[in-house]
């Protein structure tokens, strides 16, 4: 729980919504992260999938500069952890 509080209070100060302004959405959009963390604690294989390539691309973006984390651990060794993330934009319409 601890660690998906931190990742996204990462991507909640990270994200770029002006992206999301500038192609004109509105509403509530939902982006999936994919990505490992390593036997060394770096991200990698970072992927999206979204609607928008735009928010494809800024996602990938801020999961990219997450810090080096502890790597997972199973029987002693370190291994490689999978992870997938939600996350969910609400933009406001200007009324």
């Amino acid at each position: 729980a601890c660690f998906t509080k931190n990742i996204s209070n990462h991507i909640n100060k990270n994200f770029n919504l002006k992206i999301a302004d500038s192609l004109g959405i509105k509403g509530a959009h939902r982006i999936n992260a994919i990505f490992k963390i390593d036997n060394e604690g770096q991200v990698v294989d970072v992927r999206s999938r979204s609607a928008y390539p735009a928010l494809k691309d800024e996602a990938i973006r801020v999961i990219k500069t997450l810090p080096k984390m502890i790597p997972g651990e199973h029987e002693g060794k370190k291994v490689n952890v999978p992870y997938s993330l939600p996350i969910i934009i609400q933009i406001a319409g200007k009324e």
